[in-house]
């Protein structure tokens, strides 16, 4: 059985820190597509209102389906340029890099939308 077996996101201490550098983009990758996915996946899945025939979960984005869907584009762009990263990160660097940049701004953009849906939500009482 060797050393990497069962480890996830792990590289040994003799690997010349470039290796760690490729490791944690990778992970945040994964992550990235992993959390993208699972969030998509449960806010489709909670109960919806339509407002003007548009669906809008009732949980946060209650009144405001333009916001959700904003939301649920940006949430795809950061699982589509996390798939796309991880896909072309050894065959072209450069194209990655660029893909890695866009799922950085998704993944931003989709987080100030949902902070700035549930803020006001938290705090009413």
């Amino acid at each position: 059985m060797s050393s990497m077996e069962g480890k996830v996101c792990s590289v040994p201490d003799d690997q010349p820190a470039e290796s760690h550098k490729l490791l944690l983009r990778l992970c945040s990758n994964e992550f990235i597509f992993t959390v993208s996915g699972i969030v998509a996946l449960l806010f489709m899945n909670l109960p919806m209102e339509y407002v003007d025939g548009n669906p809008a979960p009732t949980f946060i984005f209650k009144g405001q389906p333009y916001t959700f869907h904003a939301f649920l584009v940006c949430v795809t762009g950061a699982f589509c340029g996390s798939i796309c990263s991880m896909h072309l990160h050894d065959t072209n660097p450069k194209a990655a890099r660029i893909f890695r940049r866009f799922r950085s701004g998704a993944t931003l953009a989709a987080l100030v939308i949902f902070l700035w849906t549930a803020a006001p939500a938290a705090f009413s009482f």
